[in-house]
C-alpha cells in the first residue's frame, strides 16, 4: 500500500512563506464563503427594481383633441383610425372658441385597465396636457434563469420576463414572446438589493 503524503504544518514554513499560506487561505475562505441569493431572493430584488415596478409599462401616446371634424380626424390621424376601427376607442365632436374639435374617448375597459397601470408609467413620460398615455402592457418576471457569485456580497443574475398585455395590448397584438434580461444584485443590510438591471432588447 502507497503511504499517504504527510501533513505539512504551518509551522514548518519559514516566517515569510507563513505568512503568504495564511494570506492565501484566507483568500480562498473568504471567496468560498460568499453569499448568492437564492432564486426568491433574486426575484424579489428584480421585481422591486424601477424596470419592474415604477417604470414598467409599456404605453400608447395618442392626441386626446384634433382640431377640425372627426372624419378629418380619422384622415390625419392613422392610430385614431386603428384603434376606433379594433374597438378601442370612439370619437366626440366638440364644439370650442376656436371652431369644431373631435375627441378621442377610450373604451371604458380599456380606460379602466389604464387609469389601473398608470402608476407603472415612467414619471418622466406621464404626458402633456392634450395627450393619453395609455399603459397597454407591463412587464412581468417569468423565471431566474441562473444566480452566481460576482465577489463578495454581490451576485449575478440571468432571468426571463414577458410583456403581460391588457385588453389594449391584445388587440393592438403586442409581442409577447419571452426575451432574456440580466442584473447585478448586492447585499445591503442583510438584503438584496438589485443595482443594474439590463432588460435585453424591448
Amino acid at each position: 500500500m502507497r503511504p499517504s503524503a504527510p501533513w505539512i504544518l504551518p509551522g514548518s514554513f519559514p516566517p515569510n512563506q507563513r505568512l503568504g499560506l495564511f494570506l492565501l487561505l484566507g483568500l480562498l475562505l473568504a471567496g468560498c464563503g460568499s453569499p448568492v441569493p437564492g432564486p426568491e431572493q433574486a426575484a424579489q430584488a428584480i421585481l422591486a427594481s424601477a424596470p419592474f415596478s415604477s417604470a414598467s409599462a409599456r404605453v400608447v401616446r395618442l392626441p386626446a383633441f384634433v382640431p377640425g371634424g372627426c372624419q378629418q380626424a380619422l384622415a390625419s390621424q392613422p392610430e385614431w383610425s386603428q384603434w376606433t376601427q379594433l374597438g378601442l376607442a370612439s370619437l366626440s365632436p366638440l364644439m370650442t372658441s376656436s371652431g369644431p374639435s373631435c375627441r378621442l374617448v377610450l373604451e371604458e375597459t380599456v380606460a379602466r385597465e389604464a387609469e389601473s397601470w398608470i402608476h407603472r408609467v415612467d414619471a418622466a413620460g406621464s404626458g402633456t396636457e392634450g395627450e393619453l398615455v395609455v399603459p397597454v402592457a407591463v412587464r412581468t418576471l417569468l423565471r431566474i434563469v441562473d444566480v452566481h457569485s460576482a465577489g463578495s456580497g454581490a451576485a449575478d443574475v440571468a432571468f426571463e420576463w414577458q410583456w403581460r398585455m391588457n385588453a389594449a395590448g391584445q388587440r393592438l397584438g403586442i409581442q409577447a414572446s419571452p426575451r432574456m434580461g440580466t442584473a447585478q444584485l448586492a447585499l445591503e443590510e442583510g438584503r438584496w438589493r438589485a443595482v443594474r438591471v439590463d432588460i435585453g432588447g424591448e
